[in-house]
């Protein structure tokens, strides 16, 4: 075929292809193809039409040679970085970005999708250099800016989040989501009523917008006043168009109304269906928990500390605050953080990124945990050092500093190793209250086994033989605050949690719901109320749904 005779079949497959007969067009693209076979353009283009059609894995093929024929085609490596992603395929989709930004440093659109997958990621440094690059080549793209909140807000700089947010419905004042991250980071601050205006805000600009309904929902109690807004929850998840990733928050949000309201047979039907649907985009495997967990007992034994005595930074600055999630860490380190010479940092994950990055920094094929046993006494006070100096940045002149993530008690060994003067406050609740309570809340992120009653069993089973495997071979004193004790008798456990930290008494620990620092966690809005204590012996409301609940806790880990 020759040259021209290419083209002329090339534009006519490009005008059925847009005239949506693919299938003369698929035909017309691979007659080219015979003849051309590296032709960029047209790989490029039939790799578009199959992926329209299904064919993933073809149209990544496809789409793989066009750029390789033509490696200074940044679209392609664009549009290869999306079919990627849409696999589950991030690494290979960060190289394809991050090679259509070099054929063309100005291409916005590259730069937002690299800055939404580190966003997605949790890489969050390099999301907000994305972010920023896009603001430099359009510095009122509202889009950029509303992601630049939410890197913000998941590093802890609420303010700075807000800004953000508000500066994206400056230049665009109807963008829905924009609306609803700024009401989340108000909650975050306390302010729940601006936080709730925010979110109804985004509903009137998109009324069946899911998770603005559900925010709003964890933002207060209901009662039966609010039945017209209950029935407008009930008419969204009624209606055949919703999408399951919005049923999803309606099902978890209507549970929680109808839990607020005492309905409880209605509450554990929505909280079920919920979790059911949650429960099919996420991946547990029971089996490789618990041998995670052997892992880590069997490589922080007694004689991995007893070969370790001089190990790590003698700081007291850092307090641990540890245990299962629902277990009362944000009310713990919300008393703590009122002490004026305490600071709360919140969730934070440092320690996790050290344990994730530590085979990388030890040039080994040997995976955490087993790699632990190569920190030298050198390392382990670099580990530390670069620790603290994330402390001192956030905490100031603070006497103690506190890291409220739970899970944190998976990675007490290695926390020990470098820090032998840490305080490990672990806090403990009734396991049924604490499994329920796991059951009822849709995480952001994590959390796989939470939307399975067995698999929620399971995991607490883990997490209480990795405790009583702590308390036997820790280095550290783990000081335990009971849940229901601290509800029965604030003010005594106040004073002895206060002591613990190495603090005078303040007065001010005891109206921790006053303190206006920023809260991101599931207990945000409980974290503004004073002690109550409804959520005591809460399972008992629900006691003829938990059978498998109950066997699963019975059984041995």
């Amino acid at each position: 075929m020759a040259v021209h005779a290419v083209g002329a079949v090339l534009r006519d497959a490009v005008a059925q292809h847009e005239a949506g007969d693919l299938q003369q067009a698929e035909r017309l693209y691979r007659q080219v193809l015979k003849h051309v076979p590296n032709h960029a353009g047209t790989l490029h283009q039939l790799a578009l039409l199959v992926h329209r059609c299904g064919r993933s894995k073809e149209a990544i093929d496809l789409l793989t040679r066009a750029v390789a024929a033509e490696p200074a085609d940044a679209v392609g490596h664009n549009n290869l970085g999306n079919m990627l992603r849409e696999q589950g395929r991030m690494k290979e989709a960060i190289t394809a970005y991050r090679a259509a930004v070099r054929c063309r440093p100005d291409y916005i659109t590259a730069h937002f999708n690299l800055a939404g997958i580190f966003n997605d990621e949790w890489a969050l440094e390099a999301a907000e250099e994305c972010y920023r690059s896009v603001l430099r080549l359009s510095p009122e793209d509202a889009e950029a800016w509303n992601g630049l909140g939410t890197v913000m807000q998941k590093q802890g700089r609420v303010p700075e989040a807000i800004e953000a947010y508000q500066t994206a419905l400056r230049f665009e004042a109807d963008y829905a989501n924009a609306h609803n991250n700024l009401g989340l980071a108000l909650q975050a601050q306390g302010d729940l009523k601006a936080a709730n205006a925010c979110y109804r805000k985004a509903i009137a600009l998109e009324p069946d917008y899911a998770k603005a309904h559900e925010n709003i929902v964890r933002s207060r109690r209901y009662g039966p006043a609010d039945r017209d807004e209950i029935a407008r929850l009930e008419a969204l998840v009624g209606t055949p168009e919703t999408s399951e990733e919005a049923l999803m928050s309606l099902h978890f949000a209507l549970g929680k109304v109808y839990d607020d309201c005492g309905a409880f047979e209605q509450a554990f039907s929505h909280y079920q269906a919920g979790n059911r649907l949650k429960r099919k985009t996420v991946k547990f495997k029971r089996e490789r928990h618990i041998a995670e967990a052997s892992d880590i007992i069997a490589t922080f034994d007694r004689q991995f500390f007893e070969r370790r005595t001089d190990f790590g930074d003698v700081s007291d600055l850092p307090v641990f605050i540890v245990g299962m999630p629902r277990s009362g860490t944000t009310l713990v380190e919300q008393i703590i953080a009122s002490h004026p010479r305490a600071f709360g940092a919140g969730e934070l994950h440092q320690v996790t990124n050290i344990a994730v990055g530590l085979r990388k920094r030890l040039h080994t094929h040997l995976p955490y945990p087993k790699c632990a046993t190569m920190i030298d006494r050198s390392l382990a006070q670099s580990l530390a050092e670069g620790y603290l100096d994330y402390l001192k940045g956030a905490g100031g002149d603070a006497l103690r500093v506190t890291d409220k993530a739970p899970g944190n008690f998976i990675h007490l060994g290695l926390i020990a190793l470098m820090f032998p003067n840490a305080r490990v406050i672990h806090c403990r609740r009734e396991a049924l209250d604490v499994c329920l309570s796991i059951y009822f809340q849709r995480f952001e992120r994590g959390h796989n086994y939470a939307y399975d009653l067995s698999d929620i069993a399971v995991s607490y089973r883990q997490y209480e033989r990795m405790m009583r495997h702590w308390r036997e071979v820790l280095p550290l004193k783990i000081y335990e605050v009971q849940y229901e004790a601290q509800i029965a008798d604030q003010e005594a456990v106040s004073r002895r949690l206060i002591d613990y930290c190495g603090l005078p008494w303040d007065e001010r620990c005891l109206e921790y719901y006053k303190n206006k620092r920023a809260v991101q966690t599931a207990s945000s809005w409980q974290a503004r109320q004073p002690i109550y204590s409804d959520s005591v012996k809460r399972w008992k409301r629900y006691e003829k749904y938990l059978g498998e609940l109950k066997e699963g806790l019975a059984q041995r880990a």
